[in-house]
């Protein structure tokens, strides 16, 4: 639903729509990639639009870092194309094994940013004393997985595997106050692997859990099942694991026509295969009277209408077949608006990406936090920038802006060891973080096409830790629809 101005917006359009049309000029691809040593492998995470070229790499300290390159080409080798500029180190007043070494590389290089996006590139990072560790950088983007436990505990839940962190981000919740523990397990019910991957305990788990990169590849490549257990360990459901693209967006209108008169929404598929969503119409030049979702070549519902008034459509779940959540996922559905002179159809499209950026500090408690926006926002919308794995109970804050310090701002000088990633454009109220550590930050966007295909960057800083604060990773989405 739509709610009032935010101040970031209002600092936003203060910037000038110079600075909004540059953001989102090309629109970002994110991209990533992880060193090749056994014991401190290192990760680059970033972005590339257009020609320029976003990268970060963070590496432990204890390996002893002193140069990264990149180079054009898979193997790192030959002449690099250019060396990463050393911004500090993060995680010190952890200990030696928190410490971790940033590096960070921003460009225009539309040669390199071509073999980014065809994954030839590289980087090699050289250590003092240890064997130099490469690997290549291309694009990732995250992978949304929708599971099911059927059972004594039947439950449902989406997983988000960030493959240039090695994290995945877990919501999983039964349908009923019995609590259980989840896990995933590699193969099949009838022949499981030796992969085993906790998600949690309880009726509610929102949290992330640290993939190995091995737990990472299978988790993209490899089949997967749920299982559930009782606190004596025992089997009490089993259900799917299956990767989908969940998130769609829907742009009724013309996409460049600044302030709209666009009908808005989004659709979202949940487990249990079906699809749910909303939609704004309250712009739209004529009364809406009717919204329809259907297959595209079968006209089959793919979700049943709620007109709530106010121009503003909910759509309802319906069970949906393999062929339909195929054809959802290939975005071969229209979403037809009804008025009193005609009908008005348009398609859906896959939600911009989102991605993670550089890494957090651990608080007090030794638990890092973890910023993700749970999907990209869309203009006429509230969106949520979440944090999982903090504090319990602690305050944090919330930073919104359209830049990547260059290269990220090391807080060391004031005594603190944290990183800052985002160049600061407001700061979203404080709020506690619940007794899990989760907390979800809110504003909103207008109406309005300019912001269509901005690049949005958010960053948590929890007030816990041994210096007073931990700070996050960054996040950073693309404003759809686009």
């Amino acid at each position: 639903m739509k709610s009032p101005l935010p101040i970031f917006v209002l600092a936003a359009l203060a910037l000038g729509p110079e600075l909004l049309a540059q953001t989102g000029a090309t629109g970002p691809t994110p991209v990533g990639g992880r060193g090749n040593h056994p014991s401190f492998s290192a990760e680059v995470t970033g972005y590339i639009a257009g020609a320029r070229v976003n990268l970060t790499l963070i590496v432990s300290s204890e390996y002893n870092p002193f140069q990264v390159d990149i180079f054009d080409n898979p193997n790192a080798t030959g002449t690099p194309r250019a060396t990463m500029t050393a911004a500090g180190t993060m995680g010190t007043t952890q200990g030696s094994e928190e410490a971790r070494s940033v590096y960070s590389f921003v460009t225009d290089d539309l040669a390199l940013a071509d073999a980014i996006n065809a994954g030839n590139a590289s980087f090699e990072t050289m250590s003092v004393n240890l064997s130099p560790q490469q690997g290549v950088i291309h694009p990732i983007k995250p992978k949304d997985a929708l599971v099911t436990v059927n059972g004594n505990v039947p439950a449902g839940g989406i997983l988000t595997v960030h493959e240039q962190t090695g994290q995945m981000t877990v919501s999983l919740s039964t349908f009923s106050n019995v609590s259980a523990s989840f896990e995933l397990v590699e193969g099949t019910p009838s022949s499981p692997g030796a992969t085993v991957i906790p998600l949690g305990t309880g009726n509610i788990i929102e949290g992330y859990v640290e993939l190995t990169p091995t737990e990472t590849d299978k988790l993209l490549t490899s089949p997967f099942f749920t299982v559930a257990r009782d606190a004596q360990g025992t089997q009490i459901g089993l259900g799917d694991y299956f990767i989908r693209d969940i998130h769609k967006d829907i742009l009724g209108a013309d996409p460049n026509d600044g302030t709209t008169t666009n009908a808005i929404g989004f659709l979202q598929l949940v487990p249990g295969d079906a699809v749910v969503g909303q939609l704004d119409t309250s712009a739209f030049p004529e009364t809406v009277t009717d919204v329809t979702v259907l297959e595209v070549g079968t006209n089959a519902p793919m979700a049943t209408t709620v007109n709530f008034g106010g121009g503003i459509f909910v759509f309802q779940p319906v069970l949906l077949s393999n062929s339909q959540i195929q054809s959802y996922e290939q975005n071969q559905v229209v979403v037809t608006l009804v008025t009193a002179t005609g009908s008005y159809a348009y398609d859906i499209r896959s939600a911009p990406p989102h991605t993670l950026i550089g890494r957090g500090t651990p608080g007090l408690d030794g638990r890092t936090a973890l910023a993700t926006f749970g999907r990209a926002p869309i203009i006429d919308f509230a969106f949520g920038v979440g944090v999982l794995g903090g504090t319990p109970n602690a305050f944090a804050a919330m930073i919104l802006g359209f830049e990547l310090h260059d290269p990220p701002t090391l807080l060391t000088p004031f005594g603190l060891d944290d990183a800052i990633f985002v160049k600061l454009g407001v700061v979203l109220p404080l709020q506690a973080l619940s007794s899990t550590g989760r907390a979800v930050f809110q504003s909103s966007l207008p109406n309005d096409t300019t912001f269509a295909g901005v690049d949005l960057f958010a960053q948590a800083v929890v007030f816990s830790g041994v210096d007073g604060i931990s700070a996050s990773n960054a996040c950073m989405a693309t404003i759809g629809p686009n």
